[in-house]
């Protein structure tokens, strides 16, 4: 359901924001007080590590639409069709809940820091030279 959907971004946010392995219950509490999570879930997911939680929550995404097909298969032919387009956006929802993790938990190269501070630097000098001269 989108409920889950929204739960897995606020997770994204949440996980970011802590360094601890696991949420504290006051930070998912509030998605149980917004409606997005039942108290069973929350159960469910509390042996989860903080930056893998929007990955589960696409996985229920997946097993909720596979079981919708399978219980509609019946009385919709294309079902199937349907089914892989929506497994193609959970995987692609989730390969992304992991790109931002993996790149939150990388370690920028030590030379790319000075060449960007380097950078910044630059365009600081050239921005107060042109300043300067205008005025």
């Amino acid at each position: 359901p989108d409920r889950w959907s929204m739960a897995a971004v606020l997770m994204i946010t949440r996980a970011c924001r802590t360094r601890e392995r696991f949420l504290p219950a006051n930070e998912i509490q509030p998605l149980v007080d917004q409606g997005l999570l039942s108290d069973q879930e929350v159960d469910v997911l509390r042996d989860v590590p903080a930056h893998q939680l929007a990955q589960v929550l696409w996985c229920w995404n997946l097993r909720l639409m596979l079981e919708c097909v399978f219980h509609h298969e019946k009385h919709c032919g294309d079902a199937w069709i349907t089914m892989a387009e929506m497994q193609k956006q959970c995987a692609e929802a989730r390969n992304g809940v992991q790109l931002i993790s993996t790149m939150l938990d990388t370690q920028l190269p030590y030379a790319y820091v000075h060449v960007i501070l380097l950078i910044v630097n630059t365009n600081n000098l050239v921005a107060s030279l042109q300043a300067a001269f205008i005025f």
